[in-house]
């Protein structure tokens, strides 16, 4: 069994004209809810083989945040620029191409392709997954190679809204 964690980067801070997207922080906001939602993943007792993440500012930060409340060495984080300015295809390209003997994986990226590659792999109605979001796909008796369309069950949508009521 494979389980893939398909998380929305956190809350960033808003571009302005000067500034370009891919170098946007995290808002405040979004490091508390990134933390409290890595803690609460943390305390579901996963144990994550690897986590996979755009190179943006935000995405970089989310990412880091989820390893260190995972217990996950930070300098395994591997970083594909494929999941800033990719489609689906390019998402499911690197999922099919993570390594067999990872059973847990986190992919941190951004919106609208992690709502869509969770749709596409569940055929689920997720409609937009929120900034720190999480959803978690199960795949029975597949590769990573194998993983396609509707292959994978949902088994948790959460966000910070929906775990914490604010």
């Amino acid at each position: 069994m494979k389980i893939l964690h398909l998380i929305r980067h956190a809350k960033a801070e808003m571009t302005s004209n000067n500034s370009k997207d891919f170098y946007r922080a995290l808002a405040t906001i979004g490091m508390i809810d990134a933390a409290r939602m890595a803690r609460n993943l943390a305390e579901s007792g996963v144990k994550i083989d690897a986590i996979i993440a755009s190179p943006a500012e935000r995405t970089t930060r989310t990412a880091e945040i989820f390893a260190d409340q995972l217990k996950f060495d930070s300098e395994k984080v591997i970083y594909k620029d494929d999941l800033y300015d990719g489609r689906l295809q390019e998402y499911l390209l690197i999922i099919n191409e993570i390594e067999h003997h990872n059973k847990e994986v986190i992919v941190v990226g951004h919106n609208p392709n992690i709502s869509y590659i969770a749709e596409y792999l569940t055929g689920a109605d997720i409609s937009d997954v929120p900034t720190s979001g999480i959803v978690t796909i199960k795949f029975e008796n597949l590769k990573w190679a194998e993983i396609t369309k509707k292959s994978g069950v949902l088994i948790s949508y959460v966000s910070p809204n929906r775990t914490f009521g604010f």
